[in-house]
């Protein structure tokens, strides 16, 4: 019966999914990067790995 309350409800929900939403793209770059600890510059190889 309250406009107010149903208007906050709905914008509380279409808040959650825009931040679900953002979060599924952060772990989409995370994880398409190489991962968390993934190779930010190049490493020196070993004489064995050449």
């Amino acid at each position: 019966q309250s406009f107010f309350g149903h208007l906050l409800l709905m914008v509380q929900m279409l808040l959650g999914y825009v931040l679900l939403g953002a979060l599924v793209a952060r772990f989409a770059v995370l994880f398409r990067a190489g991962g968390p600890a993934g190779k930010f510059a190049e490493e020196k190889k070993t004489q064995s790995e050449k």
